[in-house]
């Protein structure tokens, strides 16, 4: 079990199975509407917690910029302007 996954599993057992699943799969929704949308993705790993654009974390399909041990905490979409 690598440091992601055992990050996840200590205080959420359930969503362990997952961890460290940021995989761009071209089916999810997460990649298309957070760049539609703009938004940054917040990856945390051993080295501490990074922002990454989501038109620089998406690489390919199936392929992400995350590094090994890091996992996505959050996801910042701004908020819509006025008419917009």
């Amino acid at each position: 079990m690598g440091a992601a996954e055992e990050a996840v599993r200590r205080p959420h057992p359930a969503l362990a199975r997952w961890a460290g699943s940021s995989h761009a799969g071209p089916a999810a929704d997460l990649p298309a509407v957070a760049q539609a949308l703009d938004g940054v993705l917040i990856a945390r790993g051993p080295d501490g917690e990074r922002e990454i654009t989501s038109a620089d974390v998406f690489v390919d399909c199936l392929t992400t910029s995350l590094l090994p041990g890091e996992i996505l905490t959050a996801i910042r979409i701004p908020k819509l302007r006025p008419g917009g």
